[in-house]
């Protein structure tokens, strides 16, 4: 059995995914199109957290509130970087080696679909781990999402996909039912705390830029991204990236900025209010193969310390034993008891490569 205590561990991820509203209602994450580049700001009450390399070739099963929920069972197709708060496997966004880029944010409007009898489901975490690791277009991300059910945990959010084509696509789920966003029907890609029918209504009506809402924060991110003409070019698209998003951070609850370049498959990432890039990671340098060295690197520990990142550098040998600390740190700061917190902790060493069912993460 993969996980003998999957009953057990799924109750617990009930107090898990995103559990103070009030606190996750500044985020912004948009892609400039044309460029293959997306940008998230992530604005938190926490800072903690890993960037993680995930493997190909591991069996996964998704960790459901809802003991009627089929939970999803997958073997990941591709590898993939991620930023996660509450340990392996439960990510808060990221990129495969396809370029795939899936980014999570607040949505109090969020109402998610019935889930069919039968349909496989994963909760509103592992759903970006679930993309990451079997897609590699926005088709085959998006056909993922209509066959897969949502178990909500307790976190109301929409998501941003993005594929290294520039193919991009908001998936909300308002009054009980699934709603896709893409094609001409998205004109700006870019996302903040509202619906992306609302968010771009109010561009649209040319609403004020000013303050920290979430409509204001969409309108200058749209400003940013809307189409120009061919003579506009970038000069340096990471560098704009970064720039939109100062320009949309949250002051204090503004922990994270990301930069994804899905061309050349590399991630850049500092803290809000840095000056520099922290970290530089290059996908085409990672190993992926299941039974190599799991890496990851500390997103406030060695990073904080650092003027400046060399790619790759910062990544370091990640054990369970690190895992339980953060989760400890990051779930201790939502008020979860300790007990809570060792189980969901546990969960990585559930998983085991499949050529190798033996082979534990090491």
């Amino acid at each position: 059995m993969l996980i003998s205590r999957a009953p057990f561990a799924a109750a617990l991820i009930t107090a898990l995914a995103l559990t103070a509203p009030h606190h996750a209602q500044a985020c912004t994450a948009f892609a400039l199109p044309g460029y293959a580049i997306v940008g998230k700001s992530y604005d938190w009450h926490i800072a903690e957290g890993f960037l993680l390399v995930n493997k190909r070739g591991m069996k996964k099963v998704a960790l459901l509130s809802s003991p009627k929920a089929k939970p999803t069972r997958w073997v990941s197709r591709h590898g993939s970087v991620t930023f996660n708060q509450y340990g392996r496997g439960m990510p808060n966004g990221g990129m495969n080696d396809a370029g795939l880029v899936v980014e999570i944010l607040w949505l109090n409007a969020t109402r998610y679909a019935p889930i069919p009898t039968g349909q496989p489901a994963v909760n509103e975490l592992q759903w970006i781990q679930l993309l990451l690791d079997q897609a590699a277009t926005l088709d085959e991300a998006l056909k993922l999402a209509r066959t897969h059910g949502i178990s909500p945990v307790h976190g109301k959010v929409h998501y941003l996909v993005c594929d290294a084509q520039s193919r991009c696509a908001v998936v909300e789920h308002v009054d009980g039912k699934q709603v896709i966003t893409r094609g001409a029907s998205l004109p700006v890609p870019a996302i903040t705390n509202n619906t992306y029918a609302q968010s771009l209504s109010y561009w649209r009506g040319d609403g004020s830029r000013a303050g920290r809402g979430s409509l204001a924060r969409f309108a200058r991110a749209a400003d940013v991204v809307r189409p120009k003409g061919k003579s506009s070019k970038l000069a340096n698209p990471v560098k704009t990236a970064f720039r939109t998003l100062v320009g949309v951070q949250s002051g204090s609850y503004s922990k994270w900025q990301i930069v994804y370049d899905q061309r050349r498959k590399v991630v850049h990432f500092r803290q809000a209010g840095a000056k520099t890039t922290q970290l530089r990671v290059a996908l085409s340098d990672l190993r992926f193969d299941c039974g190599s060295t799991i890496r990851f690197a500390d997103l406030t520990g060695a990073l904080g310390k650092k003027k400046k990142g060399r790619q790759n550098e910062g990544l370091q040998a990640w054990t369970l034993s690190k895992n339980q600390r953060l989760v400890r740190l990051t779930l201790g700061k939502l008020g979860l008891p300790p007990a809570l917190q060792k189980v969901v902790a546990a969960y990585p060493g559930y998983l085991r490569c499949a050529a190798i069912p033996e082979l534990k993460a090491r």
